[in-house]
This record gives structure tokens, sequence and C-alpha cells, in this order.
């Protein structure tokens, strides 16, 4: 029996499995996740209790579940419908998108670990950093829309926010990306990664959002941003709107000045 993983949904993002999108709640189904100290599950319903339902398994072991929508079989669900869901297809650091040609890329900042693979396809190696941290001056970029990494060796805080989850993730050297928990509302909670980010895709449609970290100088070839980068925008801003306001401020003393010896010329007043 081969025992290698095939598939993966990824966690529970309090919308969704971030692996597999199409399980939310829709006006078919509901999906309830359930997780305490007792229990861990998904609780799903149907909207209407006289609607049938079938979960079907492949000879290859893959689970697909049907819904009856009153003239035929609606497939709700299922797992491994395309390359990209196959575990660990680009390796770790690198993103598969079904969308892209090849599917592989790695993540900004890093590059194939074997070039000479990469370039006939088989890009399941990974990436590798460009330059490594040195966890003084390191930062983070964002990527929208994913099925975030396998959580191997990960932590996670239900209370912590965004900001406090970027803050010790940046402290800890060995942690190497970040992402809420839930990303329902506003966003909660703390995910971490340790190690390599490894079976990743692109998901436009999904809302998890991750943030991976890099190098000052990968960040700054990027046009990413770390806590750097936004001080130095601010200082930008701040120059431009000073500079902007002493334009400002000039022209206006010009312009009073032009007024005021017209006037002093008209009635013959003393500068």
């Amino acid at each position: 029996m081969n025992s290698d993983i095939q598939f993966r949904s990824g966690p529970w993002n309090g919308l969704q499995f971030s692996g597999m999108p199409e399980i939310r709640s829709n006006s078919l189904v509901t999906f309830t996740y359930v997780s305490n100290d007792e229990d861990v599950y998904l609780l799903t319903q149907v909207v209407n209790s006289s609607t049938l339902t079938r979960i079907y398994i492949t000879p290859a072991g893959v689970t697909q579940w049907y819904i009856w929508t009153g003239s035929s079989w609606y497939l709700n669900t299922a797992a491994l419908t395309d390359v990209c869901d196959t575990y660990g297809t680009c390796g770790a650091y690198g993103m598969c998108d079904n969308n892209n040609s090849p599917l592989c890329n790695c993540l900004n900042g890093f590059e194939p670990k074997n070039k000479q693979e990469w370039e006939i396809g088989t890009m399941s190696g990974g990436c590798v950093r460009k330059t490594e941290l040195n966890c003084s001056t390191d930062g983070f970029q964002e990527i929208f829309g994913v099925k975030v990494p396998d959580t191997l060796n990960f932590t996670s805080n239900s209370t912590m926010n965004l900001d406090e989850c970027r803050r010790l993730c940046l402290k800890n050297c060995s942690c190497t990306a970040y992402a809420n928990l839930n990303v329902s509302g506003s966003g909660s909670g703390c995910l971490q990664w340790f190690g390599g980010l490894i079976d990743m895709r692109s998901f436009p449609e999904s809302e998890q959002n991750i943030f991976f970290k890099l190098s000052a100088a990968d960040l700054a070839a990027t046009g990413g941003g770390n806590s750097s980068s936004k001080k130095t925008v601010g200082i930008a801003v701040g120059v431009s709107l000073s500079l902007a306001a002493l334009i400002i401020g000039l022209a206006a003393f010009l312009i009073w000045r032009r007024k005021h010896r017209k006037i002093r010329k008209r009635f013959h007043l003393p500068t």
C-alpha cells in the first residue's frame, strides 16, 4: 500500500478549507467546522432535508461528493481534480497555478533548487532562497488567494491579531511565514510556519492570504514591503507633503507681495 500523501485539503480558515474553496456554504448545503478539546469535525447539512446526497470513492481512492438537484447528480466536491491538487507538485517555496505555463513558479526571492530539472518540467525539487535570512533586517511579502502550506511544523493561536502574529514571526528566526487562522470578517488568530513551505497553490477566489519571510535585499528587489521599506515610504511621503506645503506657502506669499506692492504704488505709500 502506498502511504505517501496524495492530496491535502489545507486547514479550515473560518470559511472553507484553504485548498478546497468549493467546500463553502451555499444554497444547497451548509458547512460547520467544530473544534474543541474533545472533538474536531466538519458538520455538513443539506438546506432542504429532502435533498439526496451520495459520496463515491473511486478505485484510485479519490473521494467525490454528489448532490441530487432534482434532475441530475451535481458534483459538489472532489479531490485531485487537477495537477496542482497533487501533493507537493512544485516542492518547497514553489507555487502551483493551473492558469500558468509552466504550472510552477518560485516565490519572489527564490530560485529553482535544480535549474536543469526545472527546465525539463520536473519541479517537485522546489526552490531555494536567493539571499539567506539574517534575522535582523528581514521582512515579509504577501501572497493573495492561496492554499496555505502544509502544516508539518507550525503553531497556531486563536486570540492573536495579524499584527501580533507578524511581530512574533519576525522575532523568531525559524519562522518562515504567517497568516490569519480565521479569515472570516476582518480576520483573527495566528498561524505560523517553520521550515520549508510546501504544497501551495493559487486560488484567486479564496480569501486566504499568507505572508512569507524574505531578506531585506530580496524585498527591495521584488518591491515587497517590510518595516524598513514602509518607513522609507512614510519619510518620502512626509517630505513630499512638506515640500508641497512649502511651495504653496511661497506662492501665496509672492501673490500677496505683488498685490501689496500694487496697492502701495497706487496710493504712493512708503515701502
